[in-house]
């Protein structure tokens, strides 16, 4: 359901640049999603890039960028 593929095409099309690592944020016992996810990307221009997605949606959710 969730891909970090389309992920990375988000950011990389709404002007945040390349995506370096995508942590999801997985229940320990059952790896179910808890709907976090935790962004790297190469510099802080395209941190603060990022965070102008916020309110976006993406996979069919919207999206909180901090």
């Amino acid at each position: 359901m969730f891909k970090e593929e389309t992920l990375k095409t988000f950011f990389r099309d709404g002007g945040a640049g390349e995506v370096e690592d995508i942590f999801w944020v997985t229940d320990k016992e059952t790896q179910q999603f808890y709907g976090t996810t935790f962004i790297t990307f190469s510099d802080s221009t395209s941190a603060k890039a990022a965070t102008a997605l916020s309110g976006s949606d993406v996979m069919g959710r919207p999206v909180r960028i901090e």
